[in-house]
């Protein structure tokens, strides 16, 4: 099973397209955990609209505590074995739940990331950001500070990301970044 992880703070402009993204995925065995961290706009109001229509939502409001703290609190009680991230200003592509768990089992991977576009506030592409492909690429990456894979296009073992003791909470920016 997957545990699909959203923290979210004041993020309802596109909110609902992030939630519906991940509800209408090929592949259908996961949960859904939601952290509502002290929004003031209408994101608790659209999280729970969706928890009453998806079961799989497991939603949780609370005072605002950060990014790293609401991950650690969703990774803590996360069912799955897997865990994919998105961001409440993200839109996954209808297979890649199922694409992404796939190639991590074929290959034995314990953390598989993928491209992604950036697109404007009308849906119209701004930016294709093409990320390495080999290992030798992505350390490479890594250690000089270049692209690395989006957090919201990413699907890791849940106990070697808890081995690592989670989130570093005083990362304010960047907790993907430092992760890997």
């Amino acid at each position: 099973m997957i545990s699909v992880l959203l923290s979210v703070f004041n993020g309802e402009l596109w909110l609902k397209e992030c939630i519906e993204s991940i509800l209408n995925q090929t592949y259908k065995n996961f949960e859904f955990i939601i952290i509502d961290d002290g929004s003031y706009d209408k994101s608790l109001k659209i999280i729970k609209k969706y928890s009453n229509i998806d079961s799989r939502i497991k939603y949780i409001s609370q005072k605002n505590i950060g990014l790293c703290a609401s991950l650690n609190k969703a990774l803590s009680i996360a069912k799955g074995e897997w865990i994919a991230r998105i961001d409440s200003d993200d839109i996954a592509c209808k297979e890649r739940l199922k694409k992404q768990l796939t190639y991590a089992k074929k290959y034995n991977l314990a953390l598989v990331g993928c491209q992604f576009n950036l697109i404007t506030q009308n849906g119209d592409l701004k930016k294709n950001l093409v990320i390495p492909t080999t290992h030798k690429e992505l350390c490479s990456n890594l250690e000089h500070q270049r692209i690395m894979f989006k957090h919201s296009s990413v699907i890791f073992k849940k106990d070697l990301v808890l081995k690592l003791g989670g989130y570093r909470e005083s990362m304010r920016k960047s907790q993907d970044y430092d992760l890997w």
